[in-house]
């Protein structure tokens, strides 16, 4: 029900516009009420769960990465079979296994069993009986339908218990074509039918005995009312169905249970499902004979059909229609079960239709998915379970899988394919939302379905605990609120939690919902699904630890930020302000899988990303992995400036899912460059599968046309040859995004390896000028080294220069793999005719190359330096021509910049002011603040004194005074700036209590305006310390210079005449905390913490004294961590560990107290010696050589010690 009973105790919108769009964020409206009743008296049908079909093999793909790595297997086993860390199946369909042979003779078979095709028979020949009976099982049984009897033991370990063997075919030797292949008039024997029953009858029975499995259901066909020509099937009509049905497997069955073989097996017996159509219509003309023949129907427990080509529940649930019609009354006789569906077309429902685009599977497929489920389960009768075809999968293009695969690209051939990635679609988490918290035996009860246009509503109930789930499906455009009025329901629940899944969520675990007088209200999202229930202490989590590329990333929902930032309206659901240079958000967690924002099995590395920003003062936000200093950028988002950060615009990008780069799980950073703390305010990320011009110089580089035009081979006139292929397929950016096709280039016949495939590129690049060079290698051979070389060709075609660009040693074999890099080209110094670009290996075998590149590569400029100048009243300033730009790398050069006009008014007076500039070739402003002086002469003394020297995260004070000052003084105003990328001002302080800080303000980053006045002797004597301002280092601050400065002052007497003084500045010197000792020392205290013993012997150390060693190793470490730790605090840190240390090696044990005869314990050996020397007392002149024994030290050894020598053997 809302928990799952093992586990009680434990508990696009896709934006790729132009640049330049720019909308205002629509003000939100508060949704009115509307009441969906909940009935708790009023119950529908008990609930048997939801479940998934592993048919053909799809355990085999499983099972492989399990093998390699357990604990990514594991990882995808909890993601659909449990309920703490996924979306707890129920039911388990396989396939009831046939052989699979297409030919009598050779034995050969259909489809391939490492990742789609057929299972084991258990009867494989007519005249040799059943597998298990045969002398050879005991060898062959622990490989018998291994992935599937895997897959099926797995699940009963998560409590799985419903298990389904529907049969697709009976093996080769029962039918009319001599094969399981569907065809056309392929039939069941007639003299076979009896087998065919004793078949499957066999199957459940020794499933249980030989591998401990309950088949809890057995179905005898699939989709048999038509021919399937491909893969395993038989064609059976209404009327033959239901002879097969009265006369052969309901009486054999019945006839097990008479003779008590489940019985015995401490198993109940398999009900029976059927009749399996393609659709509702197909189900119902195929079953209805021997549905309403209740000689027939009393054998079948279970009405199942699929819905390919069914379009019925799409609009609502379905109300019966009687004796006949498309939803006929004899269906209340039995469980409803759709147990094979998987189309996510919204135009169509038919299994052809194409879902390969991004769109399909990103929230509003899955929120189309929980409508279909809600319309069904409240149909009248409604059904009582739903099955998913795959839930996890990795065949063909369908995309249809709750969880897909990736695999290497090369042929699905007879080996595994898969390499351990996979996606994750947001169907999977709308499905969980009905799976997690509908358990067997459950009970539907009665909801007001829709309370509002868009809203979907079901809900369920456990009568044996009380407990309850409702799920409301919002597929609208608008949020709505719902007041759920809970009708008779038991007392108990104060309050629900929800489980949300939005376009940005995945089953988030939201905050309690009080009830109130028997009703709760909730705001529901659009296109969201949230499922509710009781609030408990065995609540299970959010599924919220894992993102995908399928959701969008919402700023202000980050899992880490530099901060602070700001929470602002704006955008769709809020977005961040206070977006200053250096700063960043996490998203942590996020599954790329094999880089591809598609359901199928091509157009992997094809994958964008927007940024949803309104800009301000602009720059770019580079997009990290892993780590926002160090993680490779996999995408860079430039924001031009000059906003006004009310127009969100959408900013697309192509994203590097290279193997290197943004593939399988990686956290990511965004992390913001710019000129100043408003660059832009940032609302959301989203991705797609928009491919975007990469600029790349070579031509064909995707091999999406034919590579002769373009590409040749690197030198001679024989030898390499190659052509495109789609054998190993990578990616297909210029095609479709529907397209199940994509080519990449053969190259073989090598006779020389350095001989690859080339391009020209004389004349296309500059020297000195930087480039990216980028390509993806699958070489045949295992170990090789793939290289990009620049080869150069005199006039006859001799290869006179070659440099390797890029390369990457020991490549897999068949897998493919990214070597890229960012180069300098430097023009070959030897004279040359032809300038080629190769992409080879060192191994001759076949290579096949992809997605290559060649790009003209620009270094983000992070930020451009401000500038200081000074002038004195009525001076023009003299600005630099140029400014310093800091790049992503960390490397500086000058740029030319050209400086707005000035107006003459902004220095004909003592003050500052700020000049902006545009820099060549960079979109960041430059800034130049000017301070204008008195001119020299008229200068009355004020002074700053401070520390020359501070490091970064340190708190200091500078002190303002004046000297020398004549006149009298009852007010001042004077201003204050410093560097906000380095400083952090704390706040203001009085050194005399003459002078007051009346009040201050920031009037804008790094420039404070304060208002002073001066009391008592200080009016006539103004001179001397008068203010300390308080600041702070920046713990992230670069090392270097910075200056508090204050700018003019302004000084008034008592008949309010004002004199102005010039300002004056100190210079402080930033330099980063040194940790090397710290972190040195506590390398050497973990050593000696790591080696020590606890115990009583010499050389241990006594019980507990590590722990406190440890307590203070600990602070230490976390002081060394701490980014925002200051000097100060490093040195404590330090001094604290040092004197741990030497107490800890002071405290190791010398000698043990008693242990008299030097064994290393105490014990009557040691009691024996004293008593020899017992009465000794320090007058006897052998004193010495016992005085060791007279423990307490009162010169005696009597019975005191002995005592206490027993004590300790005693304790020992």
């Amino acid at each position: 029900m809302v928990l799952k009973a093992s586990l009680k105790g434990i508990l696009c919108f896709s934006l790729c516009l132009s640049l330049v769009l720019g909308w205002l964020p629509t003000p939100e409206v508060k949704a009115a009420t509307s009441i969906s009743v909940v009935d708790w008296d009023n119950e529908k049908q008990v609930m048997d769960g939801l479940g998934g079909a592993f048919a053909f093999n799809k355990a085999a793909g499983i099972k492989q990465i399990y093998d390699k790595d357990p604990v990514a297997g594991r990882e995808l086993l909890d993601l659909i079979f449990s309920h703490d860390k996924g979306i707890g199946l129920n039911i388990v369909r396989t396939n009831l296994g046939d052989g699979g042979i297409v030919n009598a003779a050779t034995k050969a078979e259909w489809g391939n069993r490492f990742y789609d095709g057929p299972t084991d028979t258990i009867w494989p020949e007519k005249n040799e009986g059943f597998v298990w009976d045969q002398p050879d099982w005991a060898s062959r049984k622990a490989h018998f339908d291994e992935a599937q009897v895997w897959i099926m033991k797995e699940a009963m370990a998560y409590g799985v218990k419903t298990f389904y063997a529907d049969a697709w075919s009976p093996p080769y030797w029962m039918k009319t074509n001599s094969s399981v292949l569907g065809q056309s008039g392929a039939k069941l024997k007639a003299d076979s039918y009896q087998d065919y029953a004793d078949y499957l009858v066999q199957y459940a029975i020794g499933y249980k005995r030989e591998f401990g499995i309950p088949i809890t259901h057995i179905g005898p066909a699939n989709e048999s009312e038509a021919a399937h020509g491909s893969y395993s099937g038989f064609v059976i009509t209404a009327a033959e169905y239901k002879d097969f049905m009265q006369n052969y497997l309901g009486p054999t069955l019945q006839k097990a249970i008479d003779e008590g073989k489940f019985t015995e097996l401490g198993m109940n017996p398999p009900l029976i499902v059927a009749p399996e159509g393609t659709n509702l219509n197909a189900s119902l003309n195929l079953g209805r004979p021997m549905l309403e023949d209740p000689a027939s129907s009393t054998y079948i427990d279970v009405f199942s059909t699929h819905l390919y080509g069914t379009s019925s529940f799409n609009n609502g649930p379905l109300t019966s229609t009687g004796a006949t019609g498309a939803y006929p009354d004899f269906l209340r006789n039995f469980k409803l079960w759709q147990t094979e569906f998987m189309t996510q077309n919204t135009a169509n429902s038919s299994a052809a239709a194409n879902t390969q685009l991004y769109a399909n599977q990103t929230i509003t497929d899955g929120v189309k998915w929980a409508n279909l489920l809600t319309n069904m389960f409240t149909s009248d009768p409604g059904f009582n379970s739903f099955l998913w075809w795959w839930p996890i999968g990795n065949n063909g293009a369908d995309g249809s899988d709750l969880i897909r695969l990736a695999t290497t690209g090369s042929p699905q051939g007879n080996g595994s394919t898969v390499t351990g990635l996979y996606r994750t679609f947001k169907r999977l988490y709308t499905f969980g939302n009905f799976s997690r918290f509908i358990n067997p035996g459950d009970i539907r009860i009665d909801a007001t379905r829709v309370p509002v246009e868009g809203v979907n509503i079901s809900a369920y109930k456990n009568p044996a605990n009380n407990e309850f789930s409702i799920i409301a499906v919002n597929s609208g455009a608008a949020n709505q609120v719902v007041n759920f009025k809970l009708n008779h329901f038991p007392t108990g629940a104060a309050s629900v939690v929800g489980y949300r899944t939005s376009a940005s969520e995945n089953q988030k675990l939201i905050e309690p919902v009080v009830i109130t007088d028997g009703s709760f209200e909730v705001n529901i999202p659009a296109n969201s699904v949230i499922t509710f229930v009781p609030q408990t202490d065995h609540n299970l989590p959010g599924l919220t630890t894992k993102r995908d590329i399928f959701s969008t990333l919402e700023a202000e929902d980050n899992d880490g930020e530099s901060g602070p930032f700001n929470i602002i309206p704006g955008g769709a659901n809020g977005a961040l302000s206070n977006v200053s240079n250096g700063s960043y958000i996490k998203f942590a967690n996020i599954n790329f899988g094999d880089g591809s924002a598609n359901g199928g099995i091509v157009r992997r590395h094809v994958l964008s990303m927007n940024a949803i920003a309104a800009a301000i003062q602009g720059g770019f936000i580079e997009v990290r992995i892993d780590d926002p200093a160090t993680g490779r950028v996999v995408g860079t988002f430039n924001i031009p400036g000059k906003g006004s950060g009310d127009a969100y615009s959408s900013y697309p990008i192509q994203i590097d899912t290279g193997d290197k780069a943004a593939n399988g799980y990686h956290d990511v950073y965004m992390v913001f460059h710019g000129n100043g703390n408003a660059l832009f305010h940032i609302d959301r990320f989203e991705f797609d599968q928009s491919v975007l011009p990469s600029g790349s110089i070579l031509t064909n580089g995707s091999f999406e046309d034919s590579p002769a035009a373009a590409w040749e081979r690197a030198y001679g006139a024989t030898g390499t040859a190659f052509d495109r292929t789609t054998g190993q397929n990578y990616s297909a950016p210029p095609t479709a995004a529907s397209s199940t096709t994509a080519y990449s280039a053969m190259i073989s016949n090598r006779e020389e390896a350095a001989n690859g495939i080339a391009q020209v590129i004389t004349d296309k690049v500059t020297t000195n000028k930087k480039y990216k060079v980028n390509g993806f290698f699958m070489p045949s051979e295992e170990g090789t080294t793939g290289k990009i070389n620049l080869v150069a060709l005199d006039s006859v075609g001799k290869v006179v220069y070659t440099k390797t660009i890029a390369e990457r040693s020991n490549l897999e074999a068949m897998v493919w793999s990214q070597i890229d890099s960012i180069f300098t080209y430097e023009s070959p110094s030897i004279d040359y005719e032809t300038l080629k670009i190769v992409f080879t290996n060192t191994g001759t075998n076949a290579l096949y190359v992809d997605e290559v590149t060649l790009v003209p590569y620009t270094e983000n400029v992070w930020s451009i330096r401000p500038v200081q100048v000074s002038t004195n009243v009525g001076a023009a300033p003299h600005l630099p021509n140029v400014v310093t730009a800091v790049y992503s790398s960390g490397s500086e050069s000058q740029l030319p910049v050209i400086w707005d006009l000035i107006d003459p008014s902004s220095y004909a007076k003592e003050g500052s002011f700020t000049v902006n500039g545009t820099v060549e070739g960079v979109s960041l402003t430059a800034t130049a603040t000017v301070t204008v002086l008195s001119p020299p002469g008229n200068l009355d003394p004020s002074y700053l004194t401070g520390p020359a020297k501070v490091s970064t995260g340190e708190v200091f004070d500078v002190t303002f005074g004046l000297n020398g000052y004549s006149h009298e003084a009852l007010a001042q105003d004077m201003t204050v700036t410093f560097n906000t990328y380095k400083l952090d001002f704390i706040a203001p302080g009085s050194l005399s209590n003459d002078f007051k800080v009346v009040d201050y303000k920031m009037i804008e980053p790094g420039k404070i305006r304060f208002l002073n006045v001066f009391l008592g002797g200080l009016q006539t004597d103004p001179n001397g310390a008068l203010m300390k301002l308080q600041f702070k280092a920046k713990p992230n601050a670069e090392p270097g210079d910075v200056d508090v400065t204050v700018l003019g002052v302004v000084m008034a007497d008592q008949n309010g005449v004002e004199h102005e003084i010039a300002g004056t500045s100190h210079h402080i010197h930033i330099s980063a905390v040194e940790k090397q000792d710290l972190t040195e020392l506590i390398a050497e205290a973990e050593g000696v913490y790591a080696s020590a013993i606890e115990g009583k012997l010499v050389g241990q150390y006594p019980i507990g004294s590590k722990a406190a060693l440890d307590k203070v190793i600990r602070a230490a470490i976390q002081i060394a961590n701490d980014a925002s730790a200051t000097q100060s605090d490093v040195d404590q840190s330090t001094t604290a560990l040092t004197q741990a240390l030497q107490l800890f090696r002071s405290l190791v044990i010398v000698a043990i107290p008693g242990d008299i005869n030097h064994d290393n314990r105490i014990s009557v050996g040691d009691l024996s010696k004293m008593v020899k020397a017992y009465g000794k007392s320090s007058s006897d002149p052998d004193w010495n050589s016992v005085m060791s024994l007279d423990l307490n030290q009162d010169g005696f050894i009597d019975i005191v010690d002995l005592a206490q020598m027993a004590k300790l053997i005693l304790n020992w």
